[in-house]
């Protein structure tokens, strides 16, 4: 008798997250993909094209494997929009960079390096500059904890797929 009990328990709880995932796949659904999206074939064409063409050479220039990909948690995601936020910023720009041959981990590797913009009027045409964080007014009062940076795979590679999804 109380496995039956057991079972119709269980059988509810199914259900309920049955019906709920149900909801939040629904609630996705509503919302349109980005402008700027760019669907799994074309971005595995494009990742396809940079190893070909690019990959290949930094490698045999370092020695050994370059970054192929580089990884941010959410967390950093939106500190970098809430940067863009304090900054009265218009968006993101990424450098690419190299880690120095000193550098004990990543020596010589590729690297993003991401600076918030803001829109400044050059000739009044609409143009979007670097904001050097370090040099805003209020940055000796913000500095808290060290910063942190995106991980680079290679070597760092947590066993996720490096050439585009799925």
């Amino acid at each position: 008798m109380p496995e039956m009990t057991y079972k119709k328990r269980m059988s509810k709880s199914y259900l309920l997250t049955f019906q709920t995932t149900n909801q939040m796949a629904e609630d996705k659904a509503d919302k349109p993909v980005p402008s700027f999206f760019v669907g799994q074939e074309v971005a595995q064409k494009m990742i396809n094209n940079y190893v070909d063409k690019k990959y290949q050479n930094a490698c045999k220039h370092l020695g050994k494997e370059d970054t192929r990909s580089v990884w941010y948690t959410k967390d950093h995601i939106e500190k970098l929009l809430k940067e863009i936020d304090i900054s009265n910023g218009s968006g993101l720009r990424f450098y690419f960079g190299a880690y120095g041959d000193d550098h004990k981990e990543f020596a010589g590797q590729t690297c993003l390096i991401v600076y918030p913009t803001r829109k400044k009027y050059v000739e009044n045409k609409p143009v979007d500059i670097d904001i050097v964080v370090e040099k805003e007014d209020s940055f000796p009062n913000r500095i808290q904890e060290g910063f942190n940076f995106g991980r680079p795979c290679p070597p760092k590679c947590d066993g996720a797929n490096t050439g585009g999804g799925g």
